[in-house]
């Protein structure tokens, strides 16, 4: 008998005593969460420096967990939680290193537990860091900025966008965005060209869109690499539109000869190309294939859009259309053959524009002409219209 309760004994006392470790545990978290939330109600009332002391017992508690149960995700981001909400909002030059420091772990071993609050406190923190510091290098800035980017991305909350967008200033306050400062982090020579890894195509893209600098080789390369690894509409679009703001010849040849694969394809991003199409077409001085090419989308998505486009070719073109042979009534009709692409667009900003060039009733009278005339423009216009006046 006494050997058989030696036995269960032996059985159950490892299930016992993992009961009371786990029971500990629990207890030690509770008790963080507890802290926490009296220091919360702490830091609402003014009573700043008790909060500060919760924060320090409710960190305490977590390390007590963490050192019982080992460094788990959870319990990682519940000390950056704690950290954040009863130390970072309190954040200054003689804190800020060590709220980094507590929190850094919780971003990148338990982001999925952190809150919105929390993620993009902890960017507040590292800005504010770095910026004292200078402790950190990019790739640091670099990797804790992806973690908090593709948590926000993944919450299901209404505002992701605009709060990556705040990340995102926030981040480059810290970076070098200049032309140089882009050239020396991604500069990559090899006999086969330039490689750029997944993440490196997005920071490149991150750095354009929050810099001032003209100088478009990287990004380019980085549409081309895009391109080469999936080419489809979407990724020629992608180079098209860069090659438009480069205003690069040799980009945007190439992007023009990329995007006319796609263009006649039954869906919106070949609207798109056809768009942004009609736009190099312009630029590089073939305004009627422009023009054309725009008023295909009439009907679809991008009707605005195009026919603004036209709309401001035609008013921008005036002394490449006028000709001696008109009359200067019949000469400012070109203002009216822009309302009406303005009109069709919807644009009543460019229509306003244009009343304000039309010819007068008095101009029309000394002209011998009447209102609604019909006034035909040759050459590339090769469009009749009406002769309005104000």
């Amino acid at each position: 008998m006494r050997n058989k309760l030696f036995k269960i004994t032996l059985i159950f006392l490892p299930l016992l005593f993992s009961f009371y470790i786990t029971k500990a545990q629990t207890n030690f978290s509770e008790k963080a969460d507890e802290y926490l939330k009296k220091g919360i109600q702490l830091a609402q009332e003014g009573e700043i420096d008790a909060a500060i002391l919760k924060g320090d017992s409710a960190i305490n508690f977590v390390t007590e967990a963490i050192l019982q149960e080992g460094r788990t995700p959870a319990l990682l981001a519940k000390l950056a939680e704690i950290n954040w909400k009863l130390k970072g909002v309190f954040l200054t030059e003689v804190n800020q290193g060590k709220v980094y420091r507590n929190m850094v772990f919780g971003v990148k071993k338990g982001a999925d537990f952190l809150s919105e609050a929390t993620l993009v406190g902890f960017i507040d923190c590292m800005v504010s860091y770095q910026k004292n510091a200078k402790a950190l290098d990019d790739n640091n800035l670099w990797e804790c900025y992806w973690l908090v980017n593709n948590r926000l991305s993944n919450l299901d909350i209404a505002n992701a966008d605009s709060l990556i967008q705040n990340i995102d200033k926030k981040l480059f306050t810290v970076l070098d965005n200049s032309c140089e400062g882009i050239t020396n982090r991604y500069k990559q020579e090899s006999e086969g060209g330039v490689y750029y890894s997944d993440t490196q195509i997005k920071e490149i893209e991150k750095y354009y869109e929050n810099s001032d600098c003209e100088d478009y080789t990287f990004l380019y390369n980085t549409k081309k690499v895009l391109y080469e690894k999936n080419p489809n509409a979407e990724s020629a679009l992608g180079i098209l539109k860069m090659a438009l703001l480069s205003k690069n010849n040799q980009y945007l040849k190439e992007a023009k000869k990329l995007s006319e694969k796609y263009m006649n394809e039954d869906s919106e991003i070949s609207q798109k190309l056809r768009l942004e199409v009609a736009r190099y077409n312009i630029l590089t001085g073939n305004k009627k294939e422009g023009r054309d090419l725009a008023e295909t989308l009439k009907g679809t998505n991008y009707q605005k859009e195009a026919f603004t486009l036209i709309g401001d070719l035609y008013f921008n073109s005036f002394m490449d259309i006028v000709s001696n042979k008109y009359s200067e009534c019949q000469n400012l009709s070109v203002y009216s053959l822009a309302y009406e692409m303005y009109q069709i667009a919807n644009n009543m900003t460019g229509m306003k524009k244009c009343k304000a060039k039309f010819p007068t009733k008095n101009m029309i009278f000394m002209e011998n002409r009447t209102e609604n005339e019909k006034v035909r423009f040759s050459g590339w216009v090769n469009r009749t219209t009406i002769l309005r006046i104000k």
